[in-house]
């Protein structure tokens, strides 16, 4: 007769949650369901202890392991703000890259090609009229630009980012919002101006991208977003050559200025 196997219990004693893993648990859902987006800022915890009806103190902690898990970051004298979910395997190695070879903006470009066509597919399927009237914000904020020599900078983010919002997908937005930190580091790099009259030509792309996602036509969205992006990978292509041109010229310059020390 077989021996029988002592049992061994696989399960622990149920513990009631702590009042803070609550809070911890209900910020989790808010972030993974998209109702809390990037770069948001967080209610005041006075505010927060009295809407969930619990002690400040629980608020502390939950914001604290929140903090810890790297999802919220908090600014003393500013306030607590939603972290992009993508950031830390995003963000730093990509912008090491882009720093050290420059070539690397472009393989930027065709993940965003990739990306942002998907986002502009979608949004002219589900785009709300508050999202639409973000892109609109946007666009006016470039307006203001159109017959300036400097580049369009925050509002062009904006207006990326606002589409990837009407996409309704959650870790797409997430993904975007660390995208921002390399559109911001792609300006910083390159220290050019626009040519007279670009920007009213990269202004008329991102109206063409809007009127279409308003329009609801997916394909054509989708299009329009490849087309700006293959316009701003030329631009790219062009400033970049500019600048080696630039370099190359002003070496040659020095070197015909360097004092001969051996004559023939």
């Amino acid at each position: 007769m077989a021996k029988s196997t002592p049992y061994r219990n696989p399960f622990g004693p149920v513990r009631k949650k702590k009042v803070f893993d609550e809070v911890y648990d209900q910020l989790i859902s808010l972030i993974s369901s998209g109702k809390l987006r990037p770069g948001e800022q967080l209610p005041p915890e006075r505010v927060l202890a009295s809407e969930l009806e619990v002690s400040r103190q629980s608020i502390r902690e939950a914001l604290k392991k929140a903090e810890s898990k790297g999802l919220i970051l908090v600014r003393q004298g500013e306030g607590t703000f939603v972290l992009s979910a993508a950031s830390d395997w995003m963000e730093n190695p990509l912008l090491v890259m882009m720093a050290e070879e420059i070539e690397r903006v472009y393989e930027f470009i065709e993940i965003r090609k990739l990306i942002e066509a998907w986002c502009a597919r979608k949004a002219a399927e589900v785009a709300t009229g508050k999202e639409l009237k973000k892109m609109e914000k946007a666009l006016s904020q470039m307006e203001k630009l159109i017959d300036s020599k400097e580049i369009l900078g925050q509002p062009d983010i904006d207006f990326h980012i606002a589409i990837a919002e009407a996409s309704h997908n959650t870790l797409m937005i997430h993904v975007m919002a660390s995208i921002r930190k390399m559109f911001l580091f792609m300006f910083k790099i390159s220290n050019f101006t626009r040519p007279p009259g670009k920007n009213k030509i990269l202004i008329k792309q991102h109206r063409e991208i809007y009127e279409a996602i308003k329009s609801g036509d997916p394909d054509l969205a989708a299009q329009r977003m490849e087309d700006h992006l293959r316009f701003v990978e030329a631009e790219w292509r062009e400033d970049i050559r500019r600048q080696q041109d630039k370099k190359r010229t002003g070496a040659l310059a020095k070197t015909s200025k360097a004092p001969v020390l051996f004559g023939h």
